[in-house]
């Protein structure tokens, strides 16, 4: 988002649910910066009931597991972009204490292979649930 609203309000975006792309999580009330969703049900494939999909794990060279969306907000793109996919990998726990530690500014939704819901206190702060 690079400017304000004309009808001088937050910018509303909302969450696409990684499992149905028909609804949403929730939406993200924001007044500048970038939002950027790193996750696996957009370019994927399922082979012997695995899910295959292009954010690799390094450490295995195969899919990356755990996680099936990170949305990070941030004041910027790039940086929003590297780490979606960053903390995807990482998966919730090691994910949220790296933010933390070292993007405390920046706020994250992540959603774990169960379907659970993790957030920032600064995502949480401009999440309303749908």
């Amino acid at each position: 988002v690079f400017g304000g609203h004309p009808e001088k309000r937050p910018w509303n975006i909302s969450i696409t649910h990684p499992r149905n792309s028909e609804r949403f999580l929730g939406t993200l009330s924001i007044n500048e910066g970038a939002v950027v969703t790193s996750g696996d049900y957009e370019r994927f494939f399922i082979q012997n009931g695995e899910r295959y999909h292009h954010i690799i794990d390094p450490a295995t060279g195969f899919p990356a597991t755990g996680m099936q969306s990170v949305s990070i907000v941030s004041s910027d793109s790039l940086q929003a972009d590297l780490l979606s996919t960053a903390v995807f990998v990482m998966g919730v726990s090691k994910g949220l204490v790296f933010l933390e530690s070292h993007f405390p500014e920046v706020g994250a939704i992540l959603v774990d292979s169960d379907g659970e819901i993790h957030m920032t206190p600064g995502f949480r702060e401009r999440f309303s649930w749908r």
